[in-house]
């Protein structure tokens, strides 16, 4: 079953609301791909969903569906520019919650080489983050993902010295390794590629170069030169770049866990509590990832009522649901 069959997972065409038909036979993740527009092979959806992530300074996140990735960049897509990064700041922070951070730090973070000797480090972070203060966690993690990919390094006998031109040589080899791999495998290689891409002329590019949304840069933010840099976004910028690391662990066979997010426990739901109750009370609520993806759907609904044309398989309902039309996709997100 794919990430696109999981996410419409117990969907009928009979049980489908009648404001939106389907084409007969239509497989599930076709279904996704007429409702976000995208008539493409997997690997074109892949670049597509990579090249639209860029234009926000985010990579396309490891240990999440590909459904929900790529409803997310259809939403950024279409949306005004203004809007771009609240639409990626609202639908991360459903992402990267407290019961996912929770579990990923009980089950995966503390549970692998590499990453684990950094732990302490990582709970201080998320702990600084919930309480509000997200200057010292986007800090606090910057030391994490620059010595986890050192370790990495180290773990292949490469000395990558004491600066960060190592850093990206070892991404480059990353690169390198997967693309004489007699495994290849194009959707990680460009993975891979988008990471280093990112890297290198965003996290680590020389301050004085550096052009990118809320000044994350790790010379700009350890050295003093930028103020500005304590928003969400980059507290999960880290956080999607630790899960990438984590990636690169178990690709290079350093890590024995699950390519999967773990399953909440009673210990991880306690963590969870935990950094909920460190939260301030004028903090705003987290949406859950299910509402989280009925908002896109909704921007991305008022989209087609207002660009019918883009969406012939659903003009006629478009036009003559209205707002019905909304309701119509929770039904084929929760029916």
């Amino acid at each position: 079953m794919t990430a696109s069959d999981r996410f419409w997972s117990g969907i009928c065409y009979k049980r489908c609301d009648p404001t939106i038909s389907f084409p007969p036979k239509v497989k599930a993740d076709r279904r996704l791909d007429l409702l976000l527009n995208l008539n493409m092979s997997p690997f074109q959806k892949l670049m597509w969903t990579g090249e639209v992530l860029r234009t926000v300074d985010w990579l396309i996140p490891a240990f999440q569906t590909v459904a929900f990735t790529e409803t997310l960049a259809r939403a950024i897509e279409i949306s005004p520019e203004h809007e771009k990064l609240e639409v990626l700041r609202e639908s991360v922070a459903a992402i990267y919650s407290p019961p996912y951070l929770a579990a990923m730090y009980l089950h995966r973070y503390t549970q692998v080489p590499h990453i684990s000797e950094f732990k302490r480090h990582i709970d201080e972070s998320f702990r600084a983050f919930f309480s509000g203060y997200k200057s010292a966690a986007i800090t606090l993690m910057i030391p994490v993902l620059e010595g986890v990919l050192r370790k990495v390094a180290t773990s292949a006998n490469r000395n990558v010295g004491h600066g960060t031109r190592g850093l990206i040589v070892e991404l480059e080899k990353l690169v390198e390794e997967e693309k004489s791999s007699p495994k290849r495998f194009d959707e990680r290689l460009y993975m891979f590629e988008l990471l280093l891409d990112f890297m290198r002329d965003k996290f680590l590019k020389n301050t004085d170069n550096y052009t990118g949304h809320q000044n994350f840069n790790r010379h700009g933010i350890l050295h003093g030169v930028f103020g500005e840099f304590d928003d969400d976004l980059n507290f999960f910028r880290s956080v999607m770049l630790l899960d990438f690391l984590l990636l690169i662990l178990i690709y290079r066979q350093l890590a024995s866990v699950s390519v999967f997010t773990p399953e909440a426990t009673d210990e991880s739901r306690v963590l969870a509590a935990e950094y909920i109750n460190l939260r301030p009370g004028s903090a705003p609520k987290f949406d859950s990832r299910e509402i989280m993806i009925v908002k896109l759907l909704e921007r991305i609904g008022s989209y087609m009522m207002k660009n019918p044309a883009e969406y012939p398989e659903f003009t006629d309902a478009v036009q003559k649901s209205g707002p019905e039309f909304f309701e119509a996709l929770r039904k084929i997100i929760f029916q």
